[in-house]
């Protein structure tokens, strides 16, 4: 017998306008090109970072604003996070006027990462505009539209299991949760080790807390299908998820977390207006800008001692330790060692993206790390790793031409999965999709974590088809 088919939904992400979306890339190259060959040759290295970060943040404003025209909502897209995303990890903290730079030290190549970065965002820009030609079920997406109480039941199962291990870690204990959530990162009982089995594997559920970040954001922009006591719990979990990633000083994971709940809830709601959304999410970057300078002060120590000791007062007055990650200085420093002292790891890293996803307690061999790391060649001494982003990591495979080709790369991908999103018809559809800029943006950070990031959406995806099963399907 077939199923029956019921009317579509309404439309969540409307397709892009082709003609913007080319002359926002025009637009973008420019900047880029103008700004590399501007970029000062003297003078302190932080000064050339600023101008890059000025340069590319007027250029970013124009080239989104010019998308913007064709509705807010075409703005929801995989490719626009991603820009967004680099821009973030790598510029953006210059705009502070007292950022802090870990390595004061001369490098000599603050230009050099500077352009390194705009080659890697021009041509993911470019590569936007040519998506895989596959269909594998992309664009052609129909998860099943679930009632309000299982959309709750599958948030609170989602929650649940993400963190099963921090509450299992201290048997079930909230009070014991908070108190290490207020401790620092390295006394905390559910810290997974560097090589871990079975509680690496645990540890790895909470990536399932980015598709209830979707589902509460769908939630609350269909506030009156849902009872008030289901919205209050909701929220008060949504709260909770976010003071966890802000005390463990996971400044990506906030960033994410957030981002996912405030597109889905303006993309999932028909009442807002396009001022009102950018009202709010100007607001919500500058809040989100100002906690990531200040997480790495405190990760360590505790967010609990960090008050203590200075004063939640002194700390939104006291600007001087602000930073966000210093991926440009550690870029420039990278450009001093390989591959003049050190060859490129190559392989390495394309090893490390291939099986990053794989639980080492499935595969007790699993490779560790590449032949020289970026923290032996920098001679850091341990403790904790240097981030470059993808663009440096690209880099590190072979040079600018790697950067280029994996570029392009990502950007086919974000404007493939956009057709995941101009399918979207039902709430589990919108799910999905929202839960793919969590890829986007790990993407942005770490070109070995994209496998990883992967993993909550073919879980999400399986989840949802067999809640789907013998239910009415929609129509295209």
């Amino acid at each position: 017998m077939a199923d029956k088919i019921l009317p579509a939904k309404g439309v969540f992400v409307t397709p892009e306008d082709r003609a913007r979306k080319l002359l926002s890339t025009v637009v973008i190259c420019a900047g880029c090109l103008m700004t590399g060959l501007s970029l000062p040759t003297t003078g302190p290295e932080i000064d050339i970072y600023r101008f890059g970060a000025y340069l590319m943040g007027i250029t970013l404003a124009i080239a989104f604003a010019i998308e913007g025209l064709a509705g807010i909502r075409s703005l929801n897209r995989v490719d626009v996070v991603a820009l967004f995303g680099l821009y973030f990890l790598t510029f953006a903290e210059f705009l502070h006027p007292h950022v802090r730079v870990l390595y004061q030290g001369y490098t000599g190549n603050a230009a050099a990462s500077s352009q390194v970065i705009l080659w890697g965002m021009a041509f993911l820009a470019i590569g936007r505009h040519f998506p895989l030609p596959v269909t594998l079920g992309i664009g052609k997406t129909r998860l099943p539209e679930l009632p309000p109480r299982q959309i709750f039941w599958l948030f609170c199962g989602l929650f649940g299991l993400a963190f099963l291990w921090i509450f299992l870690s201290v048997n079930f204990n909230p009070v014991e949760v908070v108190h290490y959530m207020l401790a620092g990162r390295f006394e905390r009982p559910w810290q997974r080790a560097r090589i871990g089995g079975w509680v690496s594997f645990l540890t790895e559920l909470q990536l399932l807390a980015y598709p209830s970040a979707a589902m509460a954001g769908y939630v609350f922009a269909n506030a009156k299908r849902f009872s008030r006591s289901d919205e209050l719990i909701i929220a008060a979990l949504v709260a909770f998820t976010l003071a966890f990633f802000i005390s463990d000083g996971a400044r990506n994971r906030v960033l994410i977390y957030a981002g996912i709940f405030i597109s889905t809830y303006f993309v999932a709601s028909h009442e807002v207006r396009s001022l009102k959304v950018i009202a709010f999410a100007a607001v919500a970057f500058v809040m989100l800008w100002f906690v990531s300078g200040f997480m790495l002060d405190f990760r360590n120590v505790g967010l609990g001692d960090y008050l203590a000791a200075r004063g939640a007062a002194a700390v939104i007055q006291d600007s001087s330790g602000f930073m966000i990650d210093n991926n440009l200085v550690s870029i420039a420093r990278v450009m001093q060692v390989f591959p003049d002292v050190y060859p490129f790891p190559g392989w390495d890293i394309v090893e490390q993206v291939l099986t990053k996803w794989i639980p080492r307690a499935l595969w007790p061999d699993k490779p560790i790390d590449w032949t020289v790391s970026i923290e032996s060649a920098l001679n850091t001494g341990g403790g904790y790793t240097i981030a470059v982003t993808y663009v440096g990591e690209a880099y590190l495979m072979a040079g600018l031409p790697t950067v280029i080709l994996c570029s392009l790369v990502l950007g086919s991908l974000a404007a493939t999965w956009t057709k995941v999103g101009v399918a979207a018809r039902t709430n589990l559809d919108l799910t999905y999709y929202s839960t793919g800029f969590f890829a986007a943006m790990l993407g942005m950070r770490s070109i070995q974590f994209i496998t990883i990031a992967l993993v909550p959406l073919a879980a999400f995806y399986l989840l949802a088809r067999w809640l789907g099963r013998g239910r009415p399907q929609l129509a295209p």
